[in-house]
């Protein structure tokens, strides 16, 4: 920053002669005005808002309506991006304009389309219309928005689904037809298992029929009331269409779909079981393949039962081994139709391998200050993996938080460790586990590791000498702030605007500093680093060493955030005019003088041969 040039007058009681060789000079204040303004927003919610609704995509869609002498039948198109746990409905007697605030949950509980509801759940008034609207009951707690106003993209459609009541409270009417159908072939029969409803009356469904052709209906003997129920008298191997009604004291229901089956013949077989083998702690998912596998068939391996039995067909089973001791076992099926399925010795149960020691950050990858503090600048690090069985398969994974899993394998013979892939900078958990003939080990403790391969940088050029103008003498302290801890050593040379160079050396472990003591010579306008070396590169302590010299900008360098001006030159006089009377001269310098350390008896008048005093002398302008 330059001095601005101003005109400084001197006045004199005598004619003056120039015989000023050193002057005395005083510094300039820069002065600096901030101001401030903090706005503190208030964000309240209401109360009525404090359900965490799912977004508009997660809304029902497609919706249709309608009504008979039984209720109601909502059809939809279900969200698809969350696990629906039930649905809600809200009644209007008029279309509405915004979302609806009154809601009733579905009971019993339906999460599937169509949704149905009864005239006599809903107790409304018999030829009047109303509208009704649909939405979601999500497994997190969450609703979605109603089927109002449907948002696709960046369209919206509105939807009023109404009818006019046909039935109420106090009529009983037939049965609804089952629904959802659900068939499961036996041994010359067939299981139906369906959702029913409503009954219609309040003394409830008391039988239900059967069609082998959509036309003609057989009552089920002994009456059955209950899902499932049981289609006797079939011949194995053939296709069957199966439809029901369901019957109560008014009449019959309309047909329910169809659905199709075919009846199995015989006691089941066994013919193989994937996979072969697995872990004694069980836990293992077969599918088993065989035939006349029916619904209700049982499975056991090795005499224990296994879990989560799925029929997928009349020849497929899957379901999950229970735990068993080490050797083969026989696998068996039951489906009630005698004599038993038998696989003997059909599934290994093998026991895992015991877990290898904890991995350990090998030493060529631990790099820095320290061989045993698992930081590392290397970001494909070597693992190593002791107390691993010979022949078997050691497999390393890496896991951080918001990254995907990194692993790397070997086998244990020779090698006792594996190379990991690339690992961004941060902390990773490490665990291995060893695999024998296809059955895991339980994992490893976990072995915690820091990525580090970014080397430190310079983030700011700073100084706690106050704003100001300074001369020879002056000291200047400049501090380098670095972007992490660096080892003891470091030192960079910087160069100020003024043309001097200043050593920083560490400080502590994340600032360089040094003292610029104002030389003859100097000047800036406003103090800055312009440039440094690495005299003795800062390290980090991962081992990075700093390579970049790139200087930092705005408040980020001394000129940027501070105004500290180096002045060593001189005032000279530009002028110098006496009064008439001889009384007073006034002077005119270059630049601003300082009015309070400028005195009477810095100066000396001469006249011709004769000195004079100087009584007094006032600084303006």
């Amino acid at each position: 920053m330059l001095d601005a040039m101003e005109n400084r007058q001197v006045v004199r009681k005598s004619k003056l002669k120039r015989s000023f060789k050193q002057w005395l000079r005083g510094g300039g204040l820069r002065q600096v005005a901030a101001a401030a303004l903090l706005l503190a927003v208030l964000i309240f919610v209401p109360s009525q808002y404090q359900v965490a609704y799912a977004t508009n995509a997660n809304q029902p869609t497609s919706p249709s309506l309608s009504c008979d002498d039984w209720g109601i039948v909502m059809s939809f198109t279900p969200p698809t991006s969350q696990a629906v746990d039930n649905y809600e409905y809200s009644i209007s007697t008029t279309q509405v304009s915004s979302e609806p605030t009154s809601w009733t949950a579905l009971s019993p509980v339906d999460a599937t389309s169509p949704v149905d509801i009864s005239w006599d759940t809903l107790h409304l008034p018999n030829g009047v219309l109303h509208y009704f609207y649909l939405r979601a009951v999500f497994h997190d707690g969450t609703k979605s928005l109603s089927w109002y106003q449907i948002v696709n993209g960046g369209s919206t459609t509105t939807n009023h689904a109404s009818c006019s009541v046909k039935g109420s409270s106090a009529t009983e009417t037939v049965p609804y037809k089952p629904i959802l159908l659900v068939a499961t072939a036996g041994s010359g029969s067939a299981s139906i298992a369906f959702t029913q409803v409503s009954p219609g009356t309040r003394q409830g469904v008391t039988n239900y029929k059967y069609s082998l052709d959509g036309v003609n209906y057989t009552a089920l003997s002994p009456a059955d009331t209950s899902s499932p129920v049981t289609i006797p008298s079939l011949t194995p191997g053939v296709t069957y269409t199966i439809y029901l009604k369901a019957v109560n004291s008014v009449g019959d229901s309309v047909a329910s779909s169809s659905v199709n089956v075919v009846p199995v013949s015989g006691p089941p077989t066994v013919t193989s079981i994937s996979p072969t083998s697995g872990t004694t702690a069980g836990g293992t998912s077969v599918t088993i393949t065989g035939t006349n596998f029916i619904a209700g068939a049982t499975v056991t391996i090795g005499g224990s039962t296994c879990t989560s039995v799925v029929i997928v067909s009349s020849t497929s089973i899957t379901c999950t081994t229970p735990s068993g001791t080490a050797g083969p076992r026989d696998v068996v099926v039951a489906t009630g139709v005698s004599p038993n399925a038998t696989l003997t010795g059909g599934f290994t149960y093998v026991a895992p391998p015991a877990a290898p020691a904890t991995p350990d950050l090998a030493t060529a990858s631990d790099s820095g200050s320290s061989s045993t503090d698992d930081i590392t600048s290397d970001n494909t690090p070597t693992i190593s993996v002791g107390s691993a069985t010979n022949g078997n398969t050691v497999t390393v994974t890496a896991t951080k938080s918001g990254q995907t899993n990194v692993t790397c394998t070997f086998t244990a013979t020779a090698q006792t460790g594996c190379d990991l892939g690339t690992l961004v900078d941060g902390v990773w958990s490490v665990t291995a586990k060893q695999t024998n003939s296809g059955i895991d080990s339980a994992e490893t403790s976990a072995l915690s590791i820091t990525v580090d391969a970014t080397p430190p940088t310079v983030t700011s050029f700073s100084s706690t000498k106050s704003n100001g103008t300074y001369g020879i003498g002056t000291t200047v302290n400049i501090t380098a702030t670095l972007s992490e801890a660096v080892a003891d050593g470091a030192s960079i040379t910087v160069t100020l605007d003024t043309g001097d160079t200043v050593v920083l050396t560490k400080a502590t472990s994340t600032t360089l500093t040094g003292t610029y003591t104002v030389g003859t010579g100097d000047n800036s306008a406003d103090l800055t680093v312009t440039s440094y070396v690495l005299t003795s590169a800062p390290t980090d302590t991962a081992g990075n060493a700093m390579t970049s010299t790139s200087v930092p900008t705005g408040a980020n360098n001394i000129a940027g955030a501070q105004a500290i001006v180096i002045d060593t030159t001189a005032p000279t006089l530009s002028s110098a005019a006496a009064n008439t009377a001889g009384t007073q001269v006034t002077l005119t310098f270059n630049e601003s003088i300082n009015s309070t350390t400028a005195v009477a008896g810095d100066f000396v008048v001469t006249v011709g041969i004769t000195t004079l005093t100087v009584s007094a002398i006032a600084v303006s302008g």
